[in-house]
């Protein structure tokens, strides 16, 4: 286990794809372990698990398959010239607002620190984490390929 996680941290380190997780990771992570999440076995768990991982089709995924600098990866569908990461279309993205106040509570979008990102991707309350699930599905659905 110990090998793997030294090799898994290795190619995190080096991967332009997954910073916020990366970010997450290495500023709270404490120990390595099975995740609270992979324990719902549902479809709404493999797409947190998938957005976490990067297996989408927001920007910041797909611009790394056009070699785009990770800056220039940014949100087509909104006026803000952010870049279209995990972050912003939980956390930020207006377009998500009532989807946001429906699926997470006020405590972790209040303030958008790091801290309330950890909390909120590893939270232990099965109704935070489903509700996580289900607003990342909603979000995954904007991005699907036709």
């Amino acid at each position: 286990m110990t090998n793997f996680c030294n090799n898994g941290t290795v190619l995190l380190i080096l991967s332009s794809s997954c910073c916020n997780y990366r970010l997450l990771v290495y500023l709270f992570k404490k120990e390595f372990k099975l995740e609270h999440l992979l324990t719902l076995l549902s479809d709404h768990a493999i797409s947190l698990c998938r957005f976490k991982l990067c297996n989408t089709n927001i920007p910041v995924v797909t611009g790394r398959y056009f070699n785009i600098d990770y800056d220039d990866r940014k949100c087509m569908l909104c006026k803000d010239n952010a870049i279209g990461d995990e972050f912003h279309y939980i956390f930020k993205w207006s377009h998500f607002h009532q989807l946001r106040v429906k699926f997470v509570e006020p405590k972790f979008i209040s303030n958008c620190s790091p801290t309330n990102i950890f909390n909120l991707y590893n939270s232990q309350n099965k109704n935070h984490v489903i509700n996580l699930c289900k607003f990342v599905k909603e979000i995954s659905s904007q991005f699907r390929l036709t």
